[in-house]
């Protein structure tokens, strides 16, 4: 999606660009693109032209306000609906873990994943899981076959303690003062002070999402990969700039703008989280959506 004024300055430029030069690619071939039936248009420069005038076509809709936003709700309640799909398929720890290395061919830490690591993500709702990771657990979790049993329990406590503090500690460095506070507060203060605390709340919730799921309807994969979109169509509906944003998240605004660039997949849901409250409920004075006078982009 095009994400700012400067970019749908250049979509423009490009479609202007594709639209030309198909015109001289079918003149080379005595050919008129007007008078030609669909069905004998070259499929490369039509296909391209689509993409450009559509993405043309939804930002000046959102950017005028005549485009509907996308409501927010359903994408923040996305990590209960991946915990209770795994237990509805009796699904455990090793299973998604094992799973998730086999979809890479190559050994990186950036692919590899731990079991005390996933049971921290759904211990905090996986507020500490990147977009990109989360997504791809979805998928394995949707695409999985339910198991008639599955040791779905948690680590011991020894695990607990050597493991899960230590990751704590690591995954918070990752992000701002502003954004750790936020998150240390919504992980960490509702659930107690230590360990033993956490554990004993993570498997009352647990049981919970067990006796939900009868009633459960499972959000599928396909519909939480449109949060990145609309994040940004709230942010260019409600006419946030990057600084504003910013701002109140607790983060450099070139952070905003790469998180944009790369469709959120390296972010923390948990700063996905942040956004989207902001996005939805912030005050701010609206402004346009190029770049800032005193922004500069390298």
């Amino acid at each position: 999606m095009i994400i700012n004024e400067e970019c749908y300055k250049d979509c423009k430029e490009s479609l202007s660009k594709w639209k030309s030069d198909y015109v001289e690619f079918m003149k080379e071939r005595g050919v008129s693109v007007e008078t030609l039936p669909k069905g004998q248009r070259n499929g490369s420069f039509e296909h391209e032209i689509n993409l450009l005038q559509n993405d043309i076509a939804l930002y000046e809709a959102v950017t005028s306000g005549h485009a509907q936003l996308p409501p927010l709700t359903e994408f923040t309640v996305f990590a209960e609906s991946m915990i209770k799909q795994r237990l509805a398929k009796n699904l455990s720890y090793g299973d998604l873990v094992d799973s998730f290395r086999m979809t890479f061919s190559e050994e990186s830490d950036e692919y590899m994943l731990t079991e005390i690591e996933l049971v921290g993500y759904e211990m905090f709702d996986y507020g500490p899981a990147k977009f990109g990771r989360m997504l791809r657990l979805a998928m394995l979790i949707d695409e999985a076959e339910g198991k008639k049993k599955a040791d779905s329990s948690l680590p011991t406590q020894e695990q607990i303690e050597a493991d899960l503090l230590v990751w704590k500690e690591e995954q918070e460095v990752l992000v701002s003062r502003k954004v750790v506070s936020s998150i240390q507060s919504s992980w960490f203060n509702a659930y107690g002070n230590s360990v033993n605390d956490w554990c004993n709340a993570f498997t009352n919730k647990l049981a919970r999402y067990q006796q939900d799921l009868g009633a459960s309807n499972f959000l599928k994969p396909s519909f939480f990969s449109k949060f990145p979109e609309a994040l940004v169509m709230w942010r260019l509906g409600k006419k946030w700039s990057y600084n504003q944003l910013a701002d109140q998240v607790g983060i450099d605004w070139l952070n905003i703008w790469d998180y944009e660039k790369n469709d959120y997949y390296g972010t923390m849901y948990a700063v996905m989280l942040s956004i989207a409250k902001l996005v939805e409920h912030g005050e701010h004075e609206p402004k346009d959506n190029s770049f800032d006078s005193d922004d500069e982009v390298a």
